[in-house]
């Protein structure tokens, strides 16, 4: 650290911090008169902000900006034919200090620098016995690790009497030969399989029930069976042909983009589901092509990469499919009521019937009929429905 930067601060500063996070005093910071003033202009206070965490991460100098006005503006994220206007504000005015190195210094971000930079030596400081000793271990398990492998590997090239599984083999001396002078096969102890037996009558070698035959497997066990082949899978002609319109279209309005469409299967599988839906591959390719014609142009307008798949253009799809099937559905079956069928107060609509049944039980209860609902029934002009009458006053009081 040289001493210019010293001066400015009275204690060094680190060239850069490598820290990601920066504290932030709110109470202090809303009793300053900086914040105060920004108030007045918030854009001041986005302005502020943008230049106190960059100059708290910089790489140069930790707690500093550089005296260059495009790199202060950049830092500010301020437009920089604005930047000339407000310059003397956000720099002096707000406490900064150009020193004598040509960087901009702000106390109070110089302060929190240097308090972030302590307290990260002080923990590195507590944990480097634990961190070294840690490291330590790692190292002696490796090898360890190491001279284990090293030396099963040493014993298996020595020893004669290792096979290559690592197991002895016990060679049948000169004394075991059988009667007949035939020398008896020598037996390997094997780690799978139990030493060969053998014959008394001729000396020759007797297979033991448990050896390995020549196909690996053991006598009298047959080997695991072959899984069953998956059938192959079969696509309708009508699926393949939305497939290979959708990547005929994609290659032909984005030649040579090196960004891949999406698998086969993937594609047979979307494209599956749209030809279900009934609607004819014509109109499918139709709606697929003018989809990418959209997309080749938000991509020269906007950057936007190439479909990668038909999901791109769903809702264009089953738009299409939805105007399709409501074309060929055929008119909705009429619901209204054929011409010359009796319509009357004993057929009456649901709602008629409970209005006329609340009317006619208010009446039988209170006596009271208004005269908004037409003559009483009984009387000459009544509508009420006579079933409901009948059912709720008596046949008698309705005659």
């Amino acid at each position: 650290m040289d001493e210019r930067r010293t001066a400015c601060h009275g204690t060094a500063l680190p060239a850069c911090l490598h820290c990601h996070y920066m504290p932030l005093y709110v109470t202090r910071l809303r009793k300053s008169r900086t914040w105060v003033r920004c108030k007045r202009r918030p854009a001041h206070g986005f302005y502020l902000m943008n230049m106190w965490t960059e100059a708290f991460t910089s790489h140069e100098q930790a707690g500093s900006l550089p005296d260059d006005d495009d790199l202060l503006a950049d830092a500010a994220m301020c437009p920089p034919d604005e930047w000339e206007a407000i310059k003397a504000d956000i720099m002096s005015g707000t406490g900064r200090v150009l020193c004598n190195d040509g960087r901009w210094y702000h106390p109070v971000v110089a302060e929190v620098v240097i308090e972030v930079w302590e307290k990260s030596r002080k923990t590195k400081t507590q944990t480097k016995p634990a961190t070294e000793a840690a490291a330590e271990a790692r190292r002696t398990k490796r090898e360890a690790k190491t001279a284990e492998a090293n030396g099963r590997q040493t014993d298996a090239a020595t020893d004669p009497t290792l096979n290559r599984n690592g197991a002895g083999t016990d060679t049948v001396t000169d004394q075991e030969r059988s009667g007949n002078g035939l020398h008896a096969e020598s037996g390997t102890d094997d780690q799978r399989n139990p030493p060969a037996s053998v014959s008394e009558g001729n000396g020759l070698r007797q297979g033991s029930a448990t050896e390995t035959n020549r196909n690996g497997n053991l006598n009298g066990k047959q080997p695991p069976p072959t899984p069953a082949a998956k059938p192959a899978r079969t696509v309708s002609p009508e699926v393949v042909a939305v497939v290979d319109g959708f990547l005929a279209s994609r290659e032909k309005h984005f030649p040579g983009d090196s960004r891949l469409p999406a698998n086969r299967m993937t594609l047979e599988t979307q494209a599956v589901q749209y030809v279900a839906k009934g609607a004819p591959v014509a109109l499918l390719l139709e709606t697929i092509e003018r989809g990418m014609i959209g997309a080749a142009e938000d991509a020269r307008q906007f950057g936007k990469p190439p479909p990668n798949s038909l999901s791109a253009f769903n809702l264009s799809l089953d738009t299409e499919i939805a105007k399709f099937r409501k074309a060929h559905a055929g008119p909705p079956p009429d619901s209204r009521p054929r011409q010359g069928a009796p319509v009357g107060p004993a057929v009456a609509a649901d709602a008629d019937v409970a209005r006329w049944r609340q009317r006619l039980t208010r009446y039988r209860d209170s006596r009271t009929w208004d005269d908004r609902w037409g003559p009483q029934p009984g009387k000459p002009g009544s509508t009420a429905p006579k079933a409901l009458v009948d059912e709720i006053l008596g046949a008698v009081e309705a005659a």
